[in-house]
């Protein structure tokens, strides 16, 4: 079996890149590390025009503007993070993370986009979310649709309706009708004498549901992927937030000075270094105990791990 170079695709994505651009609303829903981003960015190339990419923050820089840069160098890309939307010339690709979509849908509606990419679509899987209801009514704006997900339905089989909803254009029924087809109720107590009934995935009406996904996406384990190296190691940038910039820069610039002015010996100078790796990973040691100055480092995991977590600091 041949090697794939720096630049070039393995097997399976080459046919991920068939299979988006034969299907215009289409799922990837491959494992992490099975490079979709690159599959995607080279369907894009492909079908050319102007396309809009939603993922989570940490995955800009990252994920697509590092593989743009591997795999697709001639592709204008850019990142939207703070940027004017009215700079932004209509070809290429644009990308935006989730929270700055959500709060900017007016903007993006007024542009004329050829395709929506949601990276991690995931992010929509509670039909209820305004995320989710935000994504969808924008899709069907949309000529092409694309999805990326390892874990589509991470906690049940019914979150894949609202990604399904944005792919399938109503093929699934709404909400409603999807669950009273493949779900199943049952009574839950909540405390004082309450209950309240909960929804979740009939096992006997999974086959049956799962033919109907795949014929609106593609599904891929690492295993399936036999040209794939057995382990690849990434390093992921994480921005600070302004706060926990601040932090560092005045601690470091103090560390510094009393360094240079030789008032702290080696010692304690290595302990105070290191301390530095507190800010960067959101705390410190203060006089009346752990104190927390941010939170970019445990947002950034989250998004990676696109689990159902709730972050209390």
């Amino acid at each position: 079996m041949a090697t794939a170079t720096a630049t070039d695709l393995y097997a399976h994505q080459t046919r991920g890149v068939d299979l988006l651009v034969e299907n215009p609303r289409y799922a990837l829903w491959w494992d992490t590390g099975t490079g979709k981003t690159a599959t995607v960015l080279r369907a894009i190339e492909r079908v050319g025009g102007h396309w809009l990419v939603v993922c989570p923050l940490v995955l800009i820089e990252n994920a697509w503007m590092r593989d743009s840069d591997r795999f697709t160098p001639h592709l204008p890309i850019r990142s939207l993070r703070g940027a004017p939307l009215a700079t932004a010339e209509h070809v290429g690709v644009e990308v935006i993370n989730f929270e700055q979509f959500r709060t900017n849908v007016p903007g993006f509606a007024l542009r004329e986009y050829t395709g929506l990419i949601i990276d991690e679509s995931s992010k929509m899987k509670n039909p209820q979310s305004q995320i989710s209801k935000r994504l969808r009514e924008f899709a069907v704006k949309m000529q092409y649709v694309w999805l990326l997900s390892g874990t589509p339905a991470p906690n049940d089989a019914l979150e894949y309706w609202p990604q399904l909803d944005a792919i399938a254009l109503g093929g699934f029924g709404n909400y409603y009708q999807f669950r009273y087809a493949y779900g199943v109720s049952r009574v839950q107590p909540i405390g004082n004498g309450k209950t309240v009934k909960v929804w979740s995935a009939y096992a006997k009406r999974m086959p049956e549901l799962m033919q109907r996904v795949a014929t609106v996406s593609h599904t891929l384990s690492k295993d399936d992927c036999l040209d794939l190296p057995d382990q690849v190691n990434q390093t992921i940038r994480v921005e600070l937030s302004p706060a926990e910039q601040r932090a560092y820069d005045v601690f470091r610039h103090t560390l510094q000075v009393e360094i240079g002015n030789r008032k702290i010996i080696a010692a304690e100078a290595l302990a105070k270094v290191m301390k530095l790796r507190q800010f960067c990973n959101g705390w410190v040691y203060g006089p009346d105990g752990t104190i927390p100055i941010g939170e970019s480092k445990m947002r950034a995991c989250l998004d990676l791990l696109d689990g159902p977590f709730d972050l209390v600091l």
